[in-house]
């Protein structure tokens, strides 16, 4: 039962494996790799793996990212461009996010009232954010497995926004772990809730950690039905920015079964993603800087930050792929540059073709 809910304590929307009667510190400790002693051979089949994959997809070629005003949606300069400087960035995060999602879908009619499902929501910013874009006409349903005190909420100021419009209840939070996570009930709940017919779903997250993409995205995926030949799905868009891939394990990775790759060699993938916050440098040939290096241990800095890179994209990828595979239109892009966040991909999904 996911449960519509509104105070408590302080929490994460980081979906974590339930394992019943299982020390999940102690597995995660037996399950850990020393990636310094592996050979560069790694690097080679992480980076053929992820060329495979895009090819076997036919994945669309993944777009870059500036700082320049196109990269955001259009209401950034007049609405956000004034934060101070310990908000701009996520401010720019948001924005860039919105308006991917508009440019692989369509701009929003804000006034039919469309409906965004925040994904592992913490204190519900992006919401925020959409609220304010949207001048209080979309309406939000809020998924975090843990509550929170209201003061750690923006949920009264979403709903504010609306009010200020005259417009009824646009908000409905509702506790529940994302491997939980039903579309279908969760659709019923929404349908419930608003007083306003809901018809279709917008999956939205900035960042979703580890195994919570996937859970995600497998609910996604379960809301599908085919219909002369067509992918259908009350899930109309996602729009995910990740995070936390070392969080990833072979069980829970969504298209797992789509690598050539052994689990020790996804467990090691998931662990190395971590050197991608080590960024310092523009991108070279990572093949031939480590030509004649036999293990990760005798990578550079700069090389091993890159491999990182190459690691959480080969695990987006394979999330993608799976995706490709029941029917939807996927893209990978980045949607900020690296100074903003280098968690910068962000997966775009939508059911059937565009």
């Amino acid at each position: 039962v996911m449960a519509a809910t509104t105070s408590s304590k302080r929490g994460f929307g980081l979906a974590r494996p339930k394992q019943s009667g299982v020390d999940c510190a102690s597995e995660e400790k037996r399950a850990k790799i020393d990636t310094t002693a592996l050979p560069t051979e790694l690097v080679q089949r992480v980076l053929d793996e992820a060329q495979r994959l895009t090819e076997a997809a036919a994945l669309a070629q993944e777009e870059g990212a500036s700082n320049d005003a196109e990269h955001y949606h259009p209401s950034f300069e007049k609405l956000f461009s004034h934060v101070g400087k310990r908000k701009i960035k996520h401010c720019k995060q948001q924005s860039a996010l919105l308006h991917s999602l508009e440019q692989f879908t369509t701009p929003f009619d804000f006034t039919q009232r469309p409906v965004f499902v925040e994904l592992g929501c913490g204190s519900a910013t992006l919401s925020k954010h959409i609220g304010i874009v949207s001048q209080g006409h979309a309406r939000h349903v809020l998924i975090d497995r843990l509550t929170f005190r209201s003061c750690n909420k923006q949920d009264n100021t979403i709903q504010r926004k609306a009010t200020e419009h005259k417009l009824d209840t646009c908000l409905l939070r509702v506790t529940t772990d994302l491997a939980d996570l039903d579309s279908q009930v969760l659709f019923q709940q929404a349908n419930d809730h608003f007083s306003d017919p809901v018809t279709e779903f917008h999956y939205v997250s900035k960042h979703l950690c580890g195994p919570a993409t996937d859970y995600a995205l497998k609910a996604a995926i379960n809301t599908c039905s085919q219909h002369n030949g067509h992918t259908q799905s009350h899930v109309a868009s996602i729009a995910i920015a990740t995070c936390c891939h070392y969080l990833c394990s072979p069980t829970t990775l969504l298209g797992r079964a789509l690598l050539q790759l052994t689990d020790v060699d996804i467990r090691a993938v998931a662990q190395c993603s971590q050197w991608a916050s080590l960024v310092t440098s523009p991108e070279a040939d990572l093949l031939t800087c480590i030509a004649g290096k036999t293990t990760l241990e005798e990578l550079t800095k700069d090389e091993k930050a890159q491999f990182g890179r190459a690691c959480k994209r080969l695990l987006d990828l394979t999330r993608l792929s799976a995706l490709a595979k029941q029917g939807w239109t996927v893209l990978l892009k980045r949607f900020v540059t690296e100074d903003v966040t280098t968690d910068n991909r962000l997966l775009l999904a939508v059911p059937g073709s565009i």
